[in-house]
Formats: structure tokens, C-alpha cells, sequence
């Protein structure tokens, strides 16, 4: 099967879109007592809100936060695909049409006042969840006029929808590397017992 967006991107199975603002402030005292006083009390502001039919927003207000972090979660079922599910964000995070690269990409969370994203995939039940997600400093205790927000949601709809192609398919390059990497991460669970433990039963994502 070819490495393609088309037939690696389940539209069709995107449940959610979350904004979740949960970053805490790294140096804050009393982190442990004080993050589950303020969980109870912030979850019941939560705001949910019906973007399309299995599309979802959620959002979760604070005002103790220095960041605000928005994360996409997108449920797959765990069929014959879950190794290309698996690896299919990795590629995704490489490049896009406007930052091809990780340096452009770089730059561009440097603009943005030292900005982070990053993708990931878990497997909950019998689905996996592939996130995409990212940071961007609150505009309060910023010294501009810009809309981060808008820049950060935007990056992420060109990083899930317009990834750099070559001839239509991902860049070969990105694909080996990335490949590589994820059967290095699955190889090396075997070394850290908690986790071989859990998974055994499990599926895998490589053969």
C-alpha cells in the first residue's frame, strides 16, 4: 500500500477537536494540591460545542496559565492500517507546502515567541488516537497585537492537510527516516518492562 494521504487520513473517523487549555505554569508551588482544586472548579466551565456532526469542540478556560494549548485528537479504528496510522503523523510533522523543512518550521515557532507542536499516537481500547497538538504563549504576556492563536490553528491545518509531496506522494526521505525511527521505539519497549508488560497483549504497530 502506498504511504498516501488519501488513504491514510480517516476524515470519516474524526470525532474531536479539542482546545484544552491545561499547560501549568512550570514553577508554580503547590502544584499537586492546587492543580486538582483548580481541575474540579475549571471542568465545570467546560464549554462544549458541536462543530459538525462527530466533530467536537471543548474548551476549558483558566486564568493561571502563561500558555494556552490546543490539542486535536482523532480516533482510528485499530484495523490492518495501525502501523500506517502510527506512522502517518510522524511524516505529517516533517514539512507542509510553506515550511518544508524542520528548520523553516523552526523559524516559524521562533516567530511566534517560542512556540512548540508535536504529534503523537496512543491506542485506547480497540482504537488508536492520533493527536496533534500545540503551545503558544498567552497573548497578555505578549508585547504584540498578533492573533497567535490564529497563526498556531492555522499551522496546524497545514501541517494535517498540506504536507510537502513529491510527485503526490510523501517525500520518500521522510517516510524511511520516520519508519526507522518508530520501529526503533517499538524495539526498545522491550527493554522497559512496565510497558512490554502492558503491551503484550496487544497489537503492534510493526510486524
Amino acid at each position: 500500500m502506498l504511504l498516501t494521504r488519501s488513504n491514510l487520513f480517516p476524515l470519516d473517523t474524526c470525532h474531536t477537536a479539542i482546545v484544552d487549555l491545561k499547560k501549568l505554569y512550570k514553577n508554580w508551588k503547590g502544584v499537586k494540591r492546587s492543580y486538582r482544586l483548580f481541575t474540579m472548579k475549571n471542568m465545570e466551565q467546560l464549554k462544549s460545542i458541536q462543530l459538525a456532526d462527530n466533530v467536537n469542540l471543548y474548551i476549558i478556560p483558566c486564568d493561571i496559565y502563561k500558555t494556552t494549548s490546543i490539542s486535536i485528537f482523532i480516533p482510528c479504528e485499530l484495523n490492518d492500517n495501525y502501523t500506517y496510522h502510527a506512522l502517518f503523523p510522524q511524516v505529517l510533522k516533517r514539512g507542509t507546502v510553506l515550511h518544508p523543512d524542520q528548520r523553516s518550521i523552526e523559524m516559524l515557532m521562533q516567530e511566534l515567541y517560542g512556540a512548540n507542536f508535536g504529534t503523537s499516537v496512543k491506542k485506547y481500547g480497540n482504537k488508536q488516537i492520533l493527536s496533534f497538538s500545540m503551545d503558544i504563549a498567552d497573548s497578555q504576556y505578549i508585547q504584540s497585537h498578533e492573533n497567535l492563536f490564529s497563526y498556531a490553528v492555522n499551522f496546524l491545518h497545514e501541517l494535517m492537510f498540506e504536507p510537502v509531496t513529491e510527485n503526490g506522494l510523501f517525500r520518500h526521505e521522510y517516510v524511511l527516516q520516520e519508519a526507522f525511527n518508530l520501529k526503533q521505539q517499538i524495539m526498545s519497549i522491550i527493554n522497559n518492562k512496565f510497558e512490554y508488560s502492558i503491551d503484550e497483549n496487544g497489537v503492534r504497530l510493526i510486524k
